[in-house]
């Protein structure tokens, strides 16, 4: 009781004291209440790091979400969502502002009209250019990147009818996801080819890690890309350089996984279709089903969305990024073997500039080739 009436005395005679020790001590509670709710709430809209190899959201590039639990899960059919551009490819499906077909109006190559930065039409039997646009202009390629790794890992395999390809976690680290499972096997050619059509991240670090003596993810196989710049040296590829396996921008601003000139891309793609041009047949089709080893089935759709306004299609790879624009290689079996290549065009334009340059360059072998009858009789 004594305690009791001592303590009320303490309060009466300090009571502005401890009113201020009260209003202290509350201040304190809700500045660590604000700053609690405020560090959740940064955690859950946090941007993903670069050092994860998490990159911002590009149209062809676009990342993709999947639990460990569907990573593990063999027993379904997956539809490959094309994570080098496969969400580019419903994009423009589900675009009201999609490229309209291309009327095949007489024109004469040299005077089409493009919106891509650089262009070619290449005859790669005569190895000449029959229409040219800043053809010696060194571009960021993106995806088109993936065509070298696919030459070079098929160069490398002696028996490709017995390379497996085990796919680890670290390939599905890639940025987005094709659906690939840590585990599974693949056989070499089938995962090469399974790359080209969707444009796979991941699967072009598998390839990558498979085909060199650096066992790493396959984005750091530093002596995989080295074989890459060999390759483009060998080819006399004066403009062409990779720093990794797919070709996505290390900074969208600033640095892209790799560079070219148009020629070089039309003189690659030419290559490919002499030396290797099975790899290229599944880019000649809208969608196939491919399956790994144990059974796993993936229903790839083209990166190419628009290859149903082509005929005599020989190869075909498209690529996109913020720091890239619009690019896409295409291979004709026309009067000869052609390529053509644009390179800096927009997401729609690519395929607009294509198919401008596609009906000229029939037009101009229908004239030559009117010409040469004429002259024969």
């Amino acid at each position: 009781m004594k305690k009791t009436q001592k303590m009320s005395s303490y309060l009466r005679d300090n009571k502005t004291f401890v009113i201020a020790v009260l209003g202290v001590l509350t201040v304190i509670l809700l500045l660590l209440f604000v700053t609690t709710k405020t560090n959740g709430v940064s955690t859950m809209n946090s941007e993903p790091s670069l050092a994860q190899n998490q990159y911002p959201i590009k149209d062809s590039d676009v990342q993709g979400v999947q639990s460990d639990n569907s990573r593990d899960d063999t027993s379904t059919t997956t539809t490959a969502t094309n994570i080098g551009e496969a969400a580019e490819s419903q994009d423009i499906n589900q675009d009201d502002n999609q490229p309209e077909p291309v009327e095949p109006e007489p024109q004469d190559l040299s005077s089409v009209q493009v919106q891509a930065e650089a262009a070619i039409v290449w005859d790669t039997e005569t190895g000449t250019s029959l229409y040219e646009k800043n053809v010696d202009t060194e571009m960021p390629l993106a995806s088109i990147t993936k065509l070298m790794t696919a030459l070079v890992a098929a160069e490398s395999v002696n028996n490709p009818d017995e390379q497996e390809v085990i796919i680890t976690r670290e390939h599905l680290e890639a940025y987005g996801t094709s659906g690939l499972v840590a585990g599974q096997t693949w056989n070499i050619q089938d995962l090469i080819s399974f790359m080209l059509m969707s444009s796979a991240n991941d699967a072009a670090r598998a390839v990558a890690a498979h085909s060199s003596e650096e066992k790493a993810d396959g984005y750091y196989a530093k002596a995989f890309i080295e074989e890459m710049n060999n390759k483009a040296r060998e080819l006399d590829l004066e403009s062409t350089y990779f720093f990794n396996p797919s070709g996505l921008d290390l900074n969208e601003t600033l640095i892209s996984g790799g560079y070219g000139n148009a020629r070089d891309v039309a003189r690659l793609f030419g290559y490919i279709l002499q030396t290797n041009q099975g790899i290229l047949e599944p880019t000649t089709v809208s969608s196939r089903v491919f399956q790994s080893n144990e059974g796993a089935t993936y229903s790839s759709q083209n990166t190419n969305t628009q290859l149903s306004r082509f005929s005599n299609i020989l190869g075909s790879k498209t690529g996109y990024t913020v720091l890239a624009g619009g690019n896409l290689v295409m291979g004709f079996d026309l009067e000869n073997p052609v390529v053509i290549v644009v390179l800096g065009s927009t997401r729609h334009g690519r395929f607009t500039d294509m198919e401008k340059l596609y009906h000229a360059t029939i037009q101009h072998f229908n004239q030559q080739k009117t010409t040469n009858e004429i002259g024969i009789n």
